[in-house]
């Protein structure tokens, strides 16, 4: 692409397409390599599917800009690098993503970022050595595993590590910083520190010594009972009965009931999850019993699977039928066929 592009006209260029197909622009980031020139990435977002393209872009030597990494020699710098550096007695607020960075800075609150989930390992967190951090993940599995990663490598580096505790909090799955800042606007800088953390053991990291052991506690939480109310009236009497002459917990017979039904249904029913698109997903379902030797699981499993075999001897008896018929019928054809070559 031309040299004479600013970085920011370079990027819409690149995104013009995706533009025509609905997507938004929503942020140029720019990183400094160690010799301090500047690379970026380039953030889109689809209103409508909630889609999300990030792009890296950088200027070559002869001044054309690419959608492609630069080459780096040895690990990749931290967002906002040169701020981290020039505080050095801030606490420092690691997020993953750039827009997170954004929203956080807007607080007063020095904040960081290596770019997405899987861009922990790659990126250089030495500037950080001995440094107060927080780390608040993003409400999904990839980004607790990311700050997880980041943990693990900013301990090695001596660092004092708090986790915010995203399950307390009152964002939804997927949700971050920008998610939670947009519920409650009213937020300071300094209620960010108050918010719930994870507790978690340093000791064996930091002092190379592994803690006491603690006693492993064999407590189960009490489990409400199934109340017979709740299942479906056609099997009430059946499981109900299957668990008196049992005497297992009525738990058994539903889970094993209910998944015997959904392997007659098959693949014969489907969902549709999205409105406005053809995406099918066939909602196969899977069962598990869980209980002391004694309990009674296996007969409770095999009494619905009773029921299946009913059917499949059915189903086999009409097969066997309907298999005669054709055999019949095929030496019929077989014979009037050969009929047809004599004559």
């Amino acid at each position: 692409m031309q040299n004479n592009l600013t970085p920011k006209e370079a990027a819409r260029k690149f995104a013009e397409n995706k533009i025509k197909q609905g997507y938004k622009p929503e942020g140029l980031y720019q990183y400094l390599l160690p010799n301090g020139k500047p690379y970026w990435r380039i953030r889109l977002k689809h209103p409508q599917t909630g889609e999300k393209i990030f792009w890296p872009m950088h200027q070559t030597e002869n001044g054309e800009f690419v959608l492609k990494e630069p080459k780096f020699e040895g690990k990749k710098s931290l967002y906002f690098s040169q701020e981290i550096t020039n505080k050095l007695n801030e606490t420092v607020l690691i997020v993953e993503g750039e827009k997170c960075v954004h929203a956080a800075l807007k607080l007063g609150l020095l904040s960081t970022t290596s770019g997405g989930d899987t861009s922990a390992k790659s990126a250089d967190w030495s500037i950080l050595a001995g440094r107060n951090v927080i780390l608040w993940p993003d409400n999904i599995s990839g980004g607790i595993k990311y700050m997880e990663e980041v943990k693990e490598i900013l301990l090695e580096l001596k660092c004092t590590v708090n986790i915010i505790d995203v399950c307390k909090l009152d964002i939804p799955e997927k949700g971050d910083i920008v998610d939670y800042l947009e519920s409650h606007p009213n937020t300071t800088k300094e209620e960010i520190s108050d918010l719930p953390m994870i507790e978690f053991i340093t000791s064996a990291i930091n002092n190379d010594e592994w803690p006491e052991p603690e006693p492993i506690k064999n407590e189960l939480l009490p489990v409400e009972e199934l109340p017979p109310e709740i299942i479906p009236e056609p099997f009430r009497e059946f499981m109900v009965d299957a668990a008196e002459r049992m005497q297992c917990p009525i738990d058994f017979i539903v889970v094993a009931t209910m998944i015997v039904c959904a392997s007659v249904v098959g693949a014969a029913v489907g969902i549709k999850p999205k409105k406005n698109d053809d995406w099918l997903v066939i909602p196969n379902l899977w069962g598990c019993i869980v209980g002391r030797p004694g309990m009674m699981k296996t007969p409770a499993v095999n009494e619905p699977i009773h029921l299946l075999d009913n059917l499949q001897d059915d189903s086999k008896k009409i097969q066997d039928e309907k298999l005669t018929d054709y055999f019949v019928e095929l030496e019929i054809y077989k014979a009037n066929k050969e009929a047809i070559k004599n004559q």
